[in-house]
Parts: structure tokens; C-alpha cells; sequence
């Protein structure tokens, strides 16, 4: 098993060295970009803004306020 990994790092080592300058940078700017796009994405819709409007009321007055709010149309 240890020669096996040993074996594909000789490899990678061998496929790297051959590759030039400008390649090598894409390999690596690829992934860094990627993830950067997204972690914009994911900051970006990161939900709505929600706030409490009422707070110790009991459920049939949570009750009666979500029927207001939903026959408001929101």
C-alpha cells in the first residue's frame, strides 16, 4: 500500500513538473475561485430578514395574527 502511494506521488510529481507556468496557475486558481464564488453565493442569499412582532402571547392569539398577516396578502 505504501508503494502504491508512493508510486501515484511519483506520478503527480512527474505530470507536474512537465506542465508550464500559465497551466500550473490555472490548476491551481481554478479551486481558490470556485470556492470564492461560492462563498459570495451562499453570503449573498443568505435568507430573509426576520424579526419577532410579538413576543408571550399564547397560540390563539398567534393564531389570530397569522390570519391578519396572511389576509394582508405577505
Amino acid at each position: 500500500m505504501n508503494e502504491r502511494l508512493k508510486k501515484i506521488g511519483a506520478a503527480i510529481k512527474e505530470k507536474w513538473t512537465g506542465f508550464s507556468k500559465v497551466v500550473k496557475v490555472l490548476i491551481i486558481s481554478i479551486p481558490i475561485i470556485m470556492i470564492a464564488a461560492i462563498v459570495v453565493v451562499v453570503i449573498l442569499s443568505g435568507g430573509k430578514d426576520m424579526a419577532v412582532l410579538y413576543s408571550g402571547i399564547n397560540s390563539a392569539e398567534a393564531q389570530e395574527i397569522s390570519s391578519a398577516i396572511k389576509g394582508m396578502g405577505v
